[in-house]
Order: structure tokens, then sequence, then C-alpha cells
């Protein structure tokens, strides 16, 4: 077995360059040609053109169900497609299985992590490269290594920790980390940030600009359009499983983005229906505890709050606070106009229901 990953130490170290031009090539690395998928009667992806040059950071837009997770699937060999051809490198390639694409240097970092979390970073990171000395595995061995390639990359993570203990912004870098030093010449980022804080941003900004700068190309694809003009040289758009345009980054704008994704005037994008609101049901006065200082809000009857953030904002500890789970440190809480004491979750029990969901960070209030 091998004693360390295929690792692209050359695509990890250095600076790089932080310009926005592509590198120039005499043809691209991977060309679609009329790619096509079916799922039964739903035609997920229609006859789709698109090029892909070395060296570039190419992002892709697109509102929920347009197709951009099909495309990623068909290009790692995930699903097989319906019709079509792809072309590597100017030869015609199957992609029929994920081995075949990795092959080939096609990796693809998911928004859901698809990592072992009993093993430790060090180990996820060798996972299929483990190094063996004597039928023994050595573990220090490749904690060490592993320290090394992370801290080339730039994430600050522990390489001997617990993949379980990491948030789950950091369990993504880890996966970002296996997949860029294994090899990869065409690495695909699918919602890459929505877990991450500021700080694990830049480094995987820094990252994919250093991996460019190498002559890696990287395909991203995310909702968060400031990022795709932080970082792309071009962007297409997708819709309903078609193509709708590629261009240059530095010849759009974010309206006109907009407008390719939904086929409609921005002006129609935020349309809401006017309702009234009831009496106040919760307030809370320069509310402090761990993670959040002084929040004061008001919420009525059938009236929708929204509490935006990055992560490790305060934004969880706050709601969590309201019914208990975390002791506020300072501050008051009002409900229905009276001031109450919610030191543990079960006291919400007299006055409210009150309702916490994790995976969707929504908190709902029902009177008793």
């Amino acid at each position: 077995m091998a004693n360390q990953p295929s690792t692209n130490q050359d695509a990890i170290q250095g600076d790089g360059d932080n310009t926005k031009g592509a590198v120039e090539t005499a043809a691209p690395l991977l060309v679609l040609k009329q790619l096509d998928k079916r799922f039964g009667a739903t035609h997920a992806l229609k006859a789709v053109n698109l090029s892909f040059e070395a060296g570039e950071v190419h992002a892709i837009v697109g509102e929920n169900g347009a197709g951009k997770s099909t495309l990623i699937k068909l290009l790692t060999g995930v699903y097989l497609r319906s019709a079509g051809d792809v072309y590597w490198e100017g030869r015609p390639v199957a992609l029929a299985t994920p081995h075949e694409a990795i092959d080939h240097g096609i990796n693809a970092v998911h928004q859901e992590v698809v990592l072992c979390s009993h093993l430790s970073v060090a180990a996820n990171l060798f996972l299929g490269d483990e190094k063996v000395r004597y039928g023994l595995l050595q573990h220090g061995t490749m904690v060490r290594d592993a320290q090394k390639i992370l801290n080339d990359i730039g994430f600050n993570l522990p390489a001997g920790a617990l993949l379980s203990s990491l948030t789950i912004g950091q369990q993504q870098l880890v996966a970002t980390a296996r997949a860029a030093t294994r090899g990869t010449r065409f690495l695909i980022f699918d919602e890459p940030t929505a877990y991450l804080t500021r700080q694990e941003a830049a480094q995987l900004f820094a990252l994919i600009r250093r991996l460019k700068a190498k002559g890696v190309t990287i395909v991203y694809i995310s909702h968060r359009l400031e990022e795709v003009f932080q970082l792309a040289d071009r962007v297409s758009i997708l819709r309903d499983g078609q193509l709708v345009s590629t261009q240059r980054v530095a010849e759009t704008n974010e309206q006109a983005l907009i407008t390719g994704m939904i086929n409609r005037a921005i002006d129609q994008v935020h349309y809401k229906e006017t309702i009234p609101f009831g009496a106040e049901i919760l307030r809370t006065e320069n509310l402090s505890g761990k993670g959040f200082q002084d929040i004061s809000i008001r919420v009525r009857a059938g009236e929708v709050i929204g509490l935006y953030g990055l992560i490790g904002a305060g934004r969880s500890e706050f709601v969590q606070s309201l019914f208990g789970r975390f002791p506020k440190t300072a501050g008051q809480i009002f409900w229905k106009g009276q001031p109450v004491e919610i030191r543990k979750e079960k006291d919400t029990k007299a006055f409210a229901s009150i309702s916490w969901s994790d995976s969707t960070s929504i908190c709902q209030f029902t009177s008793a």
C-alpha cells in the first residue's frame, strides 16, 4: 500500500496569484457537448454545451432545481448521462464511475461532509493511502505529515483530533484539504462557505487562488453572488436544466445574474403579501450570553423575524437562550409584556410552547 497520498504539493504551497485572469490554454480542459440527463419523465439537464479552461475559476449559479447538482454528479461519475459527449483534453471520456473521474483528476467537495467522523483528521486525509509498516498502521507519522499538509495549505486544523470533534465548517475544510492534495486537476466546490466562519472562508479563498495559479480548474457553485464576483473568471447560469448563458464576470453584474436565474425582473423577486400583525408575544432587552451581547428584539403574533449572520455570529446561541438551553448572563426576556426568568428549558412550559430545529435554524413560539 502507498506510503502517502498522491499529494499535489506544488499546487498548495506559495501565495499564488490573486488576479482574476484565467490561464491561457490552446484548448479547454473539459468540454460538454449536448449533455443531457433524464430521470424517467423528469428532464433534469437539457442539452448543455459548456467548456472549462485550465486554471480558471468557473462559477455556476442558478435557483434550486436548476440542474447544478445533477451536473456535479455527471462530472464526478455518480450519474450516467442520458445523451451527449464529454471531452477531457480533447479526447472523449465516459466518466461512468467515480473512480474514472478521480483517475482523470476530477474531484468534488460537497456541501454535505462525506468523511468518517469516527476517525482522526489525519486518518481521513490519508484514507485509502494509509502509511503502513510491517502491517501496522503508522498513526503518529500520518498525524505529523497531515499537520504539515494542513499548515502548508493554510488551514488552522489539528491533524490528531477526531473529525467528529470539529465544527461542520472545519470538517468541510478537511474534505477540501483531502481533495486538493490528491493530484486534483479539476475541483468542484458545492456551496463551500455555507457552514464556514469568515476566517475559515478566507482560508478557503486563499487556497482556491493558489490552486488556480498552479493551473487547477475550479468549478464554484454558490448562491452567494458576492463570492462569485470575488473569485470567478467566468460564470454560467442554469435555469430549469438549461444553460442560459456563460460570460466573463468582469462583463456582468449581480442584477443581470439574478434576472438570468429567475427569468423575471429583479423588482419581482421579493414580492410578499402584507399581513397585519397581532399583539407583542416576545421581547428581549439587552439580552447577553455566551456568544452574543446586548440583543434587543420584539416579536409580534404572526410575525417572522429573521436573524442574519455568519457561522459563529451568535444567532443559534441567542435563540436557544430564549428557551433555557443556554443561560443568559444579562438582560431581560418579556413574554406578553411580563418579565420572565428562563433558566432551564422546562421553565418555558408554564407559559409557551417553543420548538427549535437545529438543521433549519427555526424557532417557533406558541402560547400555552
